[in-house]
């Protein structure tokens, strides 16, 4: 009855679930995840779910895993993950340690969110302060609490400060309560 019930949660939960044996192969991925992929359970379980992460971060997602694991820590990481209909997909994976009754290592539990949006507009928003840093005019960007999150040069010349002395900080802190 506990396995079915975890099954209906993790099946109808809308991230991408995954567990591991203390092997490190993966034991179990939740609809979510094989509706993402298109692959079948077979195919993903063991290092199967390898073969849809990008050859470019390949590498670097199976040294954060395998470093995690030998070390038995929490970790995140960012990948791009091939879904169903071929499109690399970036997502946010976090895996935790878990264990049995007798406090046992028993392998991982994680899960993927797809992270494409932020990561497209974490990228328009560098582009946009790439071109805001070459005009001349003064320009800062702040946010809805009136933290700063962008200064150009012109700015920070005339304020004659640096960057880290204003991107992060709030208004009152950079020009005075005034």
């Amino acid at each position: 009855e506990s396995e079915q019930r975890f099954r209906l949660i993790a099946d109808t939960a809308p991230v991408l679930i995954w567990m591991s044996g203390a092997d490190r192969l993966c034991t179990y991925f939740n609809k979510s995840w094989l509706d993402f992929t298109g692959r079948s359970i077979d195919s993903e379980l063991g290092n199967g779910w390898a073969e849809g992460v990008h050859p470019e971060d390949l590498r670097r997602c199976m040294d954060t895993y395998t470093h995690a694991f030998d070390r038995r820590e929490e970790f995140r990481m960012e990948y791009r993950l091939r879904r169903h209909d071929g499109e690399f997909r970036w997502v946010l994976d976090i895996g935790v340690p878990r264990s049995d009754q007798d406090r046992s290592f028993v392998g991982y539990i994680g899960i993927g969110v797809d992270i494409t949006e932020r990561k497209q507009a974490e990228e328009r928003l560098r582009e946009y302060e790439r071109v805001i840093q070459g005009l001349e005019e003064r320009i800062m960007v702040v946010d809805r609490e009136y933290r700063y999150v962008i200064a150009n040069r012109a700015f920070l010349q005339y304020r004659g400060m640096e960057r880290e002395q204003v991107v992060g900080h709030f208004v009152p802190e950079v020009v005075g309560k005034e």
